[in-house]
């Protein structure tokens, strides 16, 4: 397996995975909102993903920028929680 790349080109898809589990008993959804660096992610702006019950779960979405720069990838719970983040560069 290689290293994810964090660099892209103008208009390349940027794809993120996500492995995730959801012990609760109902699934759950997460926020994938892709963002200028160390930015927050405007309210209920994103990729809305289901995840169901599992304990060990993959899930992908992707998008494209097409002005150089330095984003966030910010993953939120329903409370719109940050779970994670993740930096990438478009050049």
């Amino acid at each position: 397996c290689s290293e994810p790349t964090r660099v892209f080109a103008p208009g390349e898809r940027v794809w993120v995975l996500l492995e995730i589990s959801n012990t609760a008993t109902a699934e759950r959804r997460v926020l994938v909102s892709y963002v200028p660096e160390g930015e927050d992610p405007a309210a209920g702006n994103g990729v809305s993903l289901a995840v169901p019950v599992s304990s060990a779960y993959a899930l992908s979405t992707k998008a494209t920028k097409t002005s150089p720069g330095l984003y966030d990838v910010v993953v939120l719970d329903q409370q719109e929680n940050a779970l994670a983040r993740a930096t990438f560069q478009v050049r």
